[in-house]
């Protein structure tokens, strides 16, 4: 298995630099290994893609998808698609939609923040400190 990092992504979902595109693709395409996206290089995607491209929610739920749908890429599928799923469902951002559904899945008992929109999130259990 192989890892890739961000930029590889963001020349691929964005095309900004027609060649690399083009390179990265083909990497997508016709790997002899598995291309490993971990958590860290999809948050850090999410982030650039809203914040340096400026693309709006929807968008980049939809460039996110396309790429994990990608027969050459393999990610931590359980805790990132529901990720995803909170990140489309809820009026959250991308960390807050990561930490819910880890809080979902069982991964931790309580999530300790004082931000009341996670309250909105089902099977969340937000907690503040006292």
């Amino acid at each position: 298995m192989d890892l890739l990092d961000t930029n590889l992504l963001i020349r691929f979902l964005t095309n900004d630099d027609e060649e690399k595109a083009i390179n990265v693709e083909k990497l997508l395409n016709k790997s002899k290994n598995k291309l490993y996206l971990s958590d860290v290089t999809i948050s850090e995607t999410v982030w650039v893609l809203k914040s340096v491209y400026k693309l709006e929610k929807k968008e980049i739920i939809k460039k996110m998808k396309l790429i994990l749908t990608l027969p050459s890429i393999t990610y931590n599928k359980k805790t990132i698609d529901k990720s995803i799923n909170n990140y489309e469902k809820y009026n959250i951002n991308w960390v807050d939609s990561y930490l819910t559904a880890l809080n979902q899945l069982g991964k931790y008992n309580n999530l300790y923040s004082y931000d009341e929109s996670l309250d909105s999130v089902l099977g969340t259990n937000r907690l503040e400190p006292k």
